[in-house]
């Protein structure tokens, strides 16, 4: 394989199992690659590499760095060394598990190692990864150790370009499963909800009110305002004729 071709070789997408701990979301008991260990903010820990000397090539390759454990001190973020450092980041969302509103097209542009060095090149320091617990965790208690590896490999991969992660348990209006079902229609002024990414289905309590919105406004579905148990089914019923002008 091509220097080329393995930049741009998406990362690796294991196969999943039905029941995992939070040991396989941190890799925790599990030792890290010699050469290129994880560094994540706030979520997973940051590694440091050992590095063994050795007698350099007539032409050494420029060593490539490797994230030092960061902490706060006196209001700055600091590395090891106690100098302040200055995090420049970028999203990355390629592991959320988005809504299908078009079956015939991608959610998402696939991520490849060759992504993370052209972040790199750029000046980024930093990435920002989603992930859904939709993903990792698809039916209750049963933890998808295939999704948790690819979250360390992204990880390491940022890692192998001197990049940091902070891990982000993503979600935008719930979830996937607060959209309108195909085949059911709203009445005016109510819309038809598109599904976001976050929650799974089985965590998307409705009470049996409705997915319609108002507006094309995400949050304003009486159905997530359930499924984020934030009201009873009564005070939904009250917010819900605020935006309409009617109850239920």
């Amino acid at each position: 394989m091509g220097a080329k071709e393995a930049r741009n070789r998406p990362l690796s997408r294991p196969a999943a199992c039905n029941a995992c701990g939070a040991r396989a979301i941190t890799g925790h008991g599990r030792a890290p690659p010699a050469r290129r260990p994880s560094a994540v903010l706030s979520v997973l820990p940051a590694a440091v590499a050992v590095v063994g000397f050795a007698v350099p090539p007539a032409r050494a390759a420029a060593p490539v760095w490797e994230p030092s454990p960061l902490h706060v001190a006196h209001g700055d973020i600091v590395d090891a060394g106690d100098r302040t450092v200055l995090l420049r980041g970028v999203n990355v969302n390629q592991l959320a598990d988005h809504a299908v509103g078009d079956p015939g097209l991608p959610t998402v542009v696939p991520l490849t190692r060759g992504d993370f060095a052209e972040m790199a090149s750029l000046g980024f320091t930093v990435v920002r990864l989603n992930v859904s617990w939709s993903a990792l965790e698809p039916r209750p208690g049963a933890f998808d150790a295939g999704y948790a590896a690819r979250i360390r490999d992204t990880v390491r991969a940022a890692a192998g370009h001197g990049m940091y992660t902070v891990v982000d348990m993503h979600q935008d209006a719930w979830g996937k499963a607060v959209g309108t079902p195909p085949g059911t229609s709203c009445p005016p002024p109510l819309e038809r909800a598109r599904g976001w990414d976050g929650a799974p289905a089985w965590a998307t309590l409705t009470g049996g009110l409705t997915t319609c919105t108002v507006g094309g406004v995400r949050e304003a579905s009486a159905r997530s305002c359930a499924a984020a148990a934030w009201c009873s089914p009564r005070t939904c019923r009250t917010s819900r004729s605020r935006w309409t002008g009617r109850g239920r």
